[in-house]
């Protein structure tokens, strides 16, 4: 299959394939590689962590009749991305709240209320497939992804 060249195209494609996941089947979309930052590698007692290389990404898994979205979490609450106190407002602001619970990454959930139906009804597919790009186009500073940007746009694949 060829890989979409738009936007458009793109979020098509993902809401095709979130609704095709089996149960306990993932997908993880990665920003493009323009988008890496340096965050820290884990903790040391005495030494700083070394910065490597990292970029945000957000995997969706197939939970019964739910889509459970999961977002590389801040820095700031011990996770694996350095966002900005902005961007982490502005992912509050897109609906996803960082869960204690589960560790230190931010979640969502497609139904945002119980399931009527079976496993995912495509205006949530492809509402979850919206909220993805929005993560990745709108949080993420405009330079690094642009909206007209086809050759750089994030990767899916299965997880």
């Amino acid at each position: 299959m060829k890989a979409p060249t738009t936007w458009a195209a793109w979020r098509s494609d993902l809401a095709a394939r979130v609704g095709a996941l089996a149960d306990g089947e993932s997908l993880l979309v990665e920003a493009p590689e323009r988008a890496s930052r340096r965050a820290k590698a884990g903790r040391r007692l005495l030494l700083p962590a070394p910065r490597v290389p990292t970029r945000p990404w957000v995997r969706l898994t197939r939970m019964e009749d739910l889509l459970r979205g999961t977002c590389v979490g801040p820095e700031v609450f011990h996770g694996a991305f350095p966002w900005s106190a902005d961007e982490h407002a502005d992912l509050l602001r897109l609906g996803w709240h960082l869960s204690h619970a589960d560790g230190s990454d931010y979640v969502r959930f497609w139904p945002d209320d119980v399931p009527h139906g079976p496993y995912l009804p495509a205006t949530d597919a492809e509402r979850a497939a919206a909220a993805v790009r929005t993560t990745v186009v709108e949080v993420l500073d405009p330079a690094v992804v642009r909206e007209d940007d086809a050759p750089t746009l994030p990767t899916v694949t299965s997880a």
